[in-house]
């Protein structure tokens, strides 16, 4: 409870020193606090304690990825975002956190060894994200919130159960 509340207190020193436009004080915080809650997930051992953790860190990251993205720093905001899920999936498959440390981030390399596209979404209440990544570059596209989204995706999966399976290109159509 003690870290969660410090790693809130250094992003919300973050968010003032960004409304002040003193961005480079409010990436160092952002950064803090990161360290911050990669400490406290880490020595978190009950797996009820790491996920209600999680909704903690899900604001932090959420506001970290956005303060990037405004900062025309789209790339940056896609290691976040894949930092964070990189960190939940190894606590569930108890991998060692610690091997992920220090891991480059090269998603247009992973991209063209694949030779393929790869699509990243970030979906929280305000606004969603987008990224694609391609072998040379990354893309982000800003999508509609969460709920507007789920409420799509709702919407065309009862038109596919629907009696009439061609009704769902509509929901589809806006999903798309």
């Amino acid at each position: 409870a003690v870290v969660a509340r410090v790693a809130r207190a250094l992003t919300d020193l973050a968010g003032l020193y960004a409304a002040e436009g003193k961005d480079a004080l409010a990436d160092i915080q952002y950064r803090k606090a990161l360290e911050t809650i990669d400490h406290a997930r880490s020595s978190l051992s009950k797996e009820e304690h790491r996920l209600s953790f999680l909704t903690t860190a899900t604001r932090f990251y959420n506001d970290y990825i956005d303060f990037l993205v405004s900062h025309g720093r789209a790339r940056e905001a896609l290691a976040v975002a894949e930092h964070s899920r990189a960190r939940t999936l190894a606590e569930g498959l108890r991998v060692p956190v610690s091997q992920l440390s220090g891991a480059a981030f090269h998603p247009e390399q992973n991209a063209r060894k694949l030779n393929s596209v790869v699509l990243s979404y970030w979906l929280k209440p305000e606004r969603s994200y987008l990224w694609v990544v391609t072998p040379t570059k990354v893309a982000l596209f800003p999508l509609a919130g969460q709920d507007e989204i789920d409420a799509a995706v709702q919407d065309y999966r009862k038109a596919l159960l629907g009696p009439r399976p061609d009704t769902a290109s509509a929901p589809g159509q806006k999903l798309y």
